[in-house]
C-alpha cells in the first residue's frame, strides 16, 4: 500500500508539471492568447456597469473630449476601435463627416439606441471584431481606448490597432491616442495595507519560514511566484524613484517587432523606504500637454493597478535600483518574470551582486 502511495504521489507531480507546462504554453502563445483575450472581452464588456464606471471617470472623459477636439476634423473619416458605449464615436461625431464605431460585445446594440435617442446620424455601427472589417475607404483617424484595467497591454491594443493601422487608416493618418508609456516602478504601500508575505510573518512568535518556496542554486535565489496585488491610489504611501518608462512606444510609427520580450529598469531612489513591490501603470499622450496618466500618488480613475509582491526590502536615498523583466506573452502579465536586484548600502549601480528572482508566470488570482 506504501508503495502504492508513493507511485501515486509521482503521478500527481508529473501530471502537475505538465499542467503548468501546458498552461504556460497555451496561454503565453500569441494567437491563443488574442483569442483568450477576445472570448473574454466581449463577455466582460457586454456588462453595461462596467461602461458605467468607465463614462464615470472624469479624469478619462475630460482627456479624450479634448483629445478628440483637437484630432478630428471637420470632413474626417473616423474608426472607433472597440467602441463599447460609444462615447467616443459621438464626441468624434461633432466634427467628423462618418464614424465606423467598431465593436464586437453585445454592448453595441446599448450604443446604438444612445446614437439614435441623441440624433446622431453619422455614426455607422459595426458588430464585429476590428480584424475582420473591412470599409469602404480608408479612415482620417482612429479612435480607441483599448488599454487594459490593471496590465494596460492586456486589450490586445498593440496587435489590434496596427492591424487597423495597415488596413483601415489612411496612410499619414492619425491614431488618438498615439503614444504610450508603461512604467512598473517601486513602491511603498502605507502601513495599514502593507501585508508581509507569509514566509516573512511571526505570529505570537510562531515562525513562517519554513513556508517560503523552495530555492534552487542559481545565481542569487530563485523564489516561484509572490502574487499579485490589485492596489488603489488610496493605498500607495510613496513612489521610491523618480519615475521612469520602462517601455515607450507611438502607435503611429511603431511595429509590433519592436516590443522586445526582455527589458531592463535601471533608477535611483529618491526617497528613503521600504518597497513592497512593483506597480505597473500607464501613461497616454494624446498631445505634448495632453495625457493621461495612472500613476499610484496622481489622480483616481477607473483603470485599476496591479502590484507584483516583493520580499521586503529598503532602500536609501541615492542607491541603485534595477529589475530585468522577461515578457512570455505581453498580453498575459501571468507570464511575466522578474529578476530584482536588491539595492544595498554602500554599493554602486555597477556592484548590485544580490539577485533575487521570482516568476509571475503561475501566480493564481491576488493577495
Amino acid at each position: 500500500m506504501q508503495k502504492l502511495h508513493k507511485t501515486a504521489r509521482r503521478l500527481v507531480a508529473c501530471l502537475a508539471r505538465l499542467e503548468g507546462r501546458f498552461h504556460s504554453w497555451f496561454v503565453d502563445a500569441s494567437p491563443f492568447s488574442a483569442y483568450l483575450y477576445d472570448r473574454k472581452n466581449a463577455r466582460e464588456f457586454a456588462n453595461v456597469f462596467c461602461h458605467e464606471a468607465m463614462l464615470a471617470d472624469k479624469v478619462r472623459v475630460d482627456a479624450y473630449r479634448e483629445g478628440i477636439r483637437r484630432g478630428v476634423k471637420k470632413g474626417d473619416v473616423v474608426v472607433d476601435i472597440g467602441a463599447g458605449s460609444g462615447i467616443l464615436s459621438f464626441l468624434a461625431a461633432r466634427s467628423a463627416q462618418k464614424v465606423y464605431a467598431i465593436e464586437h460585445a453585445d454592448v453595441i446594440d446599448m450604443a446604438r439606441r444612445i446614437g439614435a435617442d441623441n440624433g446622431i446620424g453619422n455614426v455607422e455601427f459595426i458588430a464585429r471584431n476590428s480584424r475582420d472589417v473591412t470599409l469602404p475607404c480608408r479612415a482620417d483617424v482612429i479612435v480607441h481606448e483599448q488599454i487594459g484595467g490593471e496590465n494596460p497591454l492586456s486589450e490586445n491594443m498593440i496587435a489590434n490597432l496596427l492591424d487597423a493601422r495597415r488596413r483601415l487608416l489612411k496612410p499619414g493618418g492619425r491614431i488618438i491616442p498615439n503614444r504610450f508609456d508603461i512604467f512598473i516602478e517601486p513602491i511603498q504601500l502605507k502601513d495599514e495595507y502593507a501585508v508581509e508575505l507569509l514566509w516573512e510573518m511571526n505570529i505570537a512568535d510562531i515562525d513562517f519560514r519554513s513556508t517560503a518556496p523552495a530555492r534552487r542554486p542559481m545565481s542569487g535565489e530563485q523564489v516561484t511566484s509572490h502574487e499579485r496585488r490589485t492596489i488603489s491610489v488610496a493605498m500607495v504611501e510613496q513612489c521610491l524613484c523618480d519615475p521612469q518608462p520602462i517601455l515607450s512606444f507611438d502607435l503611429e510609427t511603431m511595429e509590433e517587432s519592436d516590443i522586445p520580450n526582455r527589458l531592463r529598469y535601471r533608477n535611483i531612489a529618491a526617497r528613503d523606504g521600504r518597497i513592497d513591490g512593483l506597480c505597473i501603470y500607464f501613461k497616454a499622450s494624446f498631445a505634448d500637454d495632453l495625457a493621461i496618466e495612472t500613476a499610484p500618488t496622481g489622480p483616481v480613475t477607473s483603470w485599476a493597478m496591479l502590484m507584483y509582491r516583493l520580499e521586503r526590502t529598503y532602500v536609501a536615498r541615492g542607491e541603485a535600483v534595477e529589475y530585468d523583466l522577461e515578457m512570455g506573452s505581453i498580453l498575459n502579465d501571468c507570464s511575466w518574470s522578474f529578476t530584482w536586484l536588491r539595492p544595498q548600502a554602500g554599493r554602486s549601480r555597477s556592484g548590485l551582486a544580490a539577485a533575487l528572482s521570482f516568476e509571475v508566470a503561475r501566480a493564481r488570482g491576488s493577495v
